[in-house]
């Protein structure tokens, strides 16, 4: 990880700026496949994690939270976010299936 992606100091500014509100709209500004790789991870395997982010470990979450330059809490709050987004989202098929 000594050469690190040019992108990742994108995040921190994008985040600050309000245009990175859940954690997968961090990949709008850094390919996955980036990240997968700087955490050891297949891209396949990363990418069933994405869609199942409750998979991905306090460790995993930490090095992803360095890596972009963010603070663990920054982090778990785009985590967070991400789980009342989704939330909604079945909440809506619910209710429009009625």
């Amino acid at each position: 990880m000594e050469h690190r992606d040019h992108r990742y100091p994108t995040i921190k500014p994008m985040l600050d700026q309000g245009r990175i509100k859940s954690f997968t709209d961090i990949f709008l500004y850094l390919p996955k496949s980036v990240l997968a790789a700087d955490l050891g991870k297949n891209l396949k395997r990363f990418n069933e994690l994405l869609l199942h982010v409750e998979g991905f470990t306090i460790k995993d979450l930490v090095i992803m939270s360095n890596l972009c330059g963010l603070s663990r809490m920054e982090m778990f709050r785009l985590i967070d976010e991400e789980f009342v987004i989704r939330e909604r989202v079945k909440k809506d098929r619910r209710n429009a299936s009625l």
